[in-house]
Formats: structure tokens, C-alpha cells, sequence
């Protein structure tokens, strides 16, 4: 929708607007039982309650104008705060994912780029490419293949 549809303004929400910020806010919400249970992997909450005060905060700022047709005057410095808390969130999951050995490296490096790809390369396409992580994600832990055990799991086996 974003590639197909040209956006009506910087702060106002019209038409097919309101279904894709709905779908924002339906992605944020989404992303944060798997930022927790990513921590949980990792041996560390921290970050992934990071992450999450983040999304909380950006899904209550897009229903809002969502709801409004158009951004509270408050929505760019408490965007950007918690996108900040976001982006420092998923660093710090990929950080202890790859120190846990429980998380391939590729797919934990990868983490915090699909924000990039999410915001600011959503209007030509970054969301396909987000899209695609998260469903390789999820087919790892379909199969089993997530999280994976660590030589000390192993040897106890």
C-alpha cells in the first residue's frame, strides 16, 4: 500500500493511510511478545523490555493518529524517544542473542537493521524485506531449529 499510495501530507492521515498506520500499530503490538521471549532466549530481559517500552509507546502514538487524522503536536520528540528506545532494545538483543550461542549470528546481527527497513525504508518497500526476516524467524521456530541448545544443553542430553 505504501508503494502504491501517495501519502497526502507530513502529519495527516486520509483514505488508504488509515489502514497501513493501522497495520504499523498492529506490527508494533505484534513484535513485542517476540522481543520479550528473544530476551528470555538470551538470557537477558533487559533489552527486550527496552524494546517493548518502545513499541508500547510508538502503537499508543500511531492509534492516536490514527484516530485523530493527524499527529498530536507531541508525536515527533516522543516518536523519536522511542524509536530511540526501540533501536538501543534490539541492539542490545542482538548483542546477548549472539554472546548466547542460542541465535544463529547472521539472524541476530540482522535484528536491529529490520527497524531500518520497518520506518524509514517502509515507503519503497523496506517492509517486504522486514517482512522477510521475520518469516525466516518464524520458520526456524516452526521447525525447531530456534533457539538452538548450547554445547553445555548438549552435553547433557
Amino acid at each position: 500500500l505504501q508503494l502504491t499510495d501517495e501519502q497526502s501530507g507530513e502529519t495527516t492521515v486520509v483514505g488508504v493511510e488509515h489502514v497501513t498506520l493501522g497495520a504499523l500499530t498492529v506490527t508494533l503490538i505484534a513484535l513485542i511478545p517476540v522481543v520479550l521471549a528473544f530476551g528470555k532466549i538470551a538470557g537477558r530481559a533487559w533489552p527486550g523490555r527496552v524494546a517493548t517500552g518502545g513499541l508500547l509507546v510508538l502503537a499508543a502514538l500511531t492509534t492516536i493518529s490514527n484516530v485523530r487524522g493527524e499527529d498530536p503536536s507531541f508525536f515527533p520528540p516522543v516518536a523519536v524517544a522511542s524509536n530511540l528506545l526501540i533501536v538501543v532494545g534490539l541492539i542490545g538483543l542482538a548483542v546477548t542473542l549472539t554472546r548466547s550461542g542460542r541465535f544463529p549470528k547472521a539472524l541476530a546481527i540482522a535484528l536491529p537493521v529490520t527497524w531500518v527497513f520497518v520506518l524509514p525504508l517502509s515507503a519503497i518497500g523496506g517492509g517486504l524485506a522486514a517482512s522477510a526476516y521475520w518469516l525466516v524467524v518464524a520458520w526456524l521456530l516452526h521447525q525447531g531449529e530456534l533457539p538452538r541448545r548450547t554445547s553445555a544443553q548438549l552435553e547433557t542430553a
